[in-house]
This record gives C-alpha cells, structure tokens and sequence, in this order.
C-alpha cells in the first residue's frame, strides 16, 4: 500500500514565491513582510535590526532658544530705538523752549531800550527841535522876554539898507520880526531865541536874540562879530549883521530854508532820504567844517556840530550854523 501525497497546501510557502511588488503598488506592511522570529532564533542569534527603516533626515527647525534670542534682540533693539526717538524729542523741545526765551528776552531789552529812548523821539516830533545853537530850529516854547527898551546901536531909518559896518537898530529887527511875534518864532536854544524876519528888500533873515547875563561888554562882543562876519564859505551860514541895544545882543544870519537836518532824518512823515544826498550833506558839512578849523583865520572851533545844526537849501546842499 503505497502512501499519498502531501496535499498541496500543507507545506508552507516559500518566501521566494510571492511575485515582487508592482511600482505603483504600496509597499508591503511590516507584518506581512518580515515573519515573527523563532524562540531558537532568538536565542542563538544577535537581535534582528529594527523592522521599520529609518525615517529620512529633514532638517531640522532652529531651536526655539535662538528663535527667542532673536525676538528678544529685536525687542531690545526698538525699545532702545524708542529711548533714543524719545530723548531726540525731549532734546528737539529744550532747544524749542530755550530759543523761545531767548526770543521773549530780547523782545524785552527792545521794549526797554524804545522806552528809554521815547522821550527823545517825543521832542522831536516837531518839524524844529529845541537846540542849542541852531538858527532855522523851532519848538514848541511860547515864552519869551518882551523889548524894554527901543534904544538902538545904528541910528539909520528902517528903510534903508544895513549901515556898512553891519549893525541893525532894534527898530528895524523888531518891524522885521513883527515884534518878535512867536508866530516868527523858529526856535529857542541854549543861547536865546530865533525870529524869521523879512529886511526892508525882502530878504529873509534870522535874528538870533543872546539871553542875557553873559556878562560880555560891547567890546567885545564887537570883536566877536568882527571875527564872524569874515567868514564866508558856501557850506557854512552867513552873518548879515548884528544889533547892541543896552543889555540886548543880537545876530542877524540869513535865512536857510529848508530846514534843519535833523528834522529830514526824524520827522514823521517824510520819505527816507537817499544815501546820495546823505552823502552829499555830510560832505559838505565837513567842508565847511574844515574851513573853520584850518583856514580861517583866526581858526574857529564849532564845539557843538549836529544835525540840528546843519541847515539845508532848497537843493540838500549843508550849511553848518556857526
């Protein structure tokens, strides 16, 4: 009696058998592909190596710390931006309050200095300032001495001309400056009043009455005139004559109509003069002036130059009062 077969499917099968995976296919499970190991496997051989393959490396994220540091640098570094941006602002506003009391301390000193300055500014106002020494200079002063007596240095009749040594009655003065009426008042100064008046030809003259108390003899005073009457300069005011009667003296000057310098320069109202004729006035007053100092003879010291005391014709030439 002969044996059967094994049935076919009793033997196990073999691992060589199974057909590779097709390309498109999923790769094999972990438990159908590699089988259990045996216990005397196990026991006789090194441990199998992991079933699963390794993943393949990736790199890596940077690790949290340095992604922190960074944060934190950038942090730091605008918070150090806004320190810096806010002390620039706070700097930015010093430096706005310090110019804006520097501007308000000097808008003071000017206010100061305007009001210190105001006084003089209020004088002259008028077209003819107080002065000292100019002749065509008028103020605001109504008062002024009355004639006592009419006696007189020149005995010629009003009519006629000056008598040739150049001296004037007081009658003849007086009808010229309608009796020094202060409607003809051109000034008052340190030495007396100034009349306009009109001589008999109509020629304009200011009289220039001396205040009294001077002490000066008549002698004198004639040697003084004499000295002033021999200056002639075309920069400098000519005397036309003078008058003693008693205790009264007086100089007669001719007449400058255009006022003094002083009101062209600080009166209100006026346009500003150009610097040509400025130049021109002050060349012409240092003319005049250095014919006084250098070629008169005897050489006359002015000792009160200004410019209410340089006198303008009609063409802006100087004329220095003298």
């Amino acid at each position: 009696m002969s044996t059967a077969p094994p049935p076919r499917s009793s033997p196990p099968p073999a691992a060589t058998a199974q057909p590779p995976p097709a390309m498109g296919s999923p790769p094999p499970t972990n438990s159908s592909s590699s089988p259990a190991p045996s216990s005397s496997s196990n026991a006789t051989s090194p441990p199998p190596p992991p079933s699963n393959p390794p993943p393949p490396k990736v790199p890596s994220p940077p690790p949290r710390s340095s992604i922190g540091g960074s944060e934190d640098l950038a942090r730091s570094a605008l918070a150090s931006a806004r320190r810096g941006g806010y002390n620039a602002m706070v700097e930015i506003v010093f430096a706005a309050v310090g110019a804006a009391a520097l501007l308000v301390l000097l808008v003071a000193a000017c206010l100061c200095c305007s009001r210190k300055t105001a006084p003089r500014r209020k004088k002259k106002k008028h077209p003819y300032p107080d002065t000292s020494g100019s002749i065509n200079s008028r103020s605001d002063t109504t008062a002024q001495p009355k004639p006592s007596s009419m006696s007189s240095f020149a005995a010629a009749p009003y009519d006629a001309a000056p008598i040739s040594n150049g001296g004037f009655s007081y009658e003849q003065l007086a009808a010229a400056t309608g009796n020094f009426s202060p409607e003809n008042l051109l000034g008052e100064g340190g030495f007396g009043y100034v009349h306009k008046g009109f001589l008999a030809g109509g020629k304009a003259v200011a009289v220039k009455q001396l205040k009294s108390g001077s002490g000066q003899g008549e002698r004198e005073f004639q040697a003084e005139v004499d000295i002033i009457s021999r200056v002639h300069h075309r920069h400098l005011v000519s005397l036309v004559g003078y008058c003693i009667a008693g205790a009264r003296r007086m100089l007669v000057y001719e007449f400058v109509p255009n006022k003094t310098l002083e009101f062209h320069l600080h009166g209100e109202g006026l346009p500003v003069m150009p610097w040509p004729t400025r130049l021109r006035i002050a060349l012409g007053a240092a003319k005049g002036l250095a014919y006084l100092h250098e070629d008169c003879h005897p050489r006359i010291i002015h000792r009160d130059i200004k410019s209410a005391n340089i006198l303008l014709d009609n063409n802006f030439e100087a004329m220095v009062n003298h």
